[in-house]
């Protein structure tokens, strides 16, 4: 008898969220947690039609992203209401995509609200839903969510000829890369990754080529059913491995950062914290008063910097006209000794 499977959902009434759903639906002895902003949408209601394998059942439940209360309210309300005990894989995949103009066209408020659906709202969810995910009864409990190649910043001068410049979306899609990538590194219980599911035909897609005579098929758009199929390949086989990766759709892992190099295997190579089970590496930073040792000793220049010493860097310098456009790691030789340690 094959082991009941709980998944969790978000954004689930439509789109990749949806396509998730019926999926994960066909598969024997599964509990799929449908979480939606509105219940009462017809477009929520029809997820009970969608048809179920034998021993599975689908559960919907209010989830907004954009209320910071939701997450808990809805983990109460599984416990309470449908004991849910266990939760084995959470896929955060609601977002939003509403103002498509350039940075400097974008309000505050734009910006905010994108930053706190696409970035804070996972956290959010993850924050609500650690218990469950420790108690997951396979021992590799798994958070995924869903980002977009457009949020990675090492890519950026491909994506410039993307019909819509999708600023808010992108950076916020960029921050969310960050906080799970780090997640893998603090949280060594937790398998957690991120995914580009492709170009998709989905309403979010179709809002985007709007008013600019394309169709998502002229960029090589996929289906639902192909960006999910693919996505859930690699769910099922993933464990830590690949957490803190960038994976595509099919597979295959993207560079999510500036110059991108290393995989999430050796990533001790290149970041403060090494993974190991129930340890944190001495590498991380000790607090307070021995925070500036700590420094002085993993430096080459065996010292502290201040901003005189940045000031006199090369692209500062009057007769510089040609370089621009470069990030300089400013931190006294860390890194390149911890590359080579």
């Amino acid at each position: 008898m094959s082991l009941s499977v709980t998944y969790l959902v978000t954004g689930a009434n439509r789109g990749i969220g949806r396509g998730f759903v019926a999926a994960l639906l066909q598969r024997a002895s599964s509990t799929v947690i449908a979480a939606v902003r509105d219940p009462s949408k017809e477009s929520s209601k029809a997820l009970s039609q969608l048809p179920c394998a034998s021993g599975s059942q689908l559960i919907v439940v209010k989830l907004d992203s954009a209320i910071e209360s939701d997450a808990v309210d809805a983990v109460e309300r599984l416990r309470n209401e449908y004991r849910i005990t266990a939760l084995d894989v959470v896929i955060a995949n609601a977002g939003i995509n509403h103002s498509p103009g350039r940075v400097l066209e974008n309000s505050t408020e734009a910006l905010l609200d994108h930053f706190y659906v696409n970035s804070i709202g996972p956290v959010n969810l993850l924050k609500a839903t650690t218990e469950l995910l420790k108690s997951s009864r396979n021992g590799n409990p798994k958070f995924i969510a869903i980002s977009t190649l457009i949020g990675t910043i090492s890519g950026m001068e491909l994506l410039l000829q993307f019909p819509a410049p999708v600023s808010p979306y992108g950076s916020s899609k960029a921050a969310l890369n960050w906080l799970l990538r780090r997640v893998h590194f603090e949280e060594p219980w937790l398998t957690t990754f991120v995914f580009h599911p492709g170009l998709v035909m989905t309403d979010m897609a179709a809002e985007v080529m709007q008013g600019k005579d394309l169709d998502p098929k002229d960029l090589g758009a996929i289906s639902v059913e192909e960006s999910v199929t693919g996505m859930l390949k690699t769910i099922d086989s993933a464990s830590r491995d690949i957490g803190g990766t960038f994976q595509n759709y099919d597979g295959t892992v993207l560079p999510c950062g500036i110059n991108h190099q290393h995989s999430a295997n050796d990533a001790h190579k290149s970041t403060f914290i090494t993974q190991k089970p129930d340890t944190v590496s001495t590498r991380h930073p000790p607090a307070d008063d021995d925070i500036e040792d700590f420094y002085m000793s993993k430096a080459l220049t065996r010292s502290i910097g201040n901003p005189q010493d940045l000031a006199e860097v090369y692209v500062s310098n009057t007769k510089s006209h040609f370089v621009d456009g470069t990030d300089i790691t400013v931190d006294g030789g860390y890194m390149l000794k911890i590359r080579s340690e």
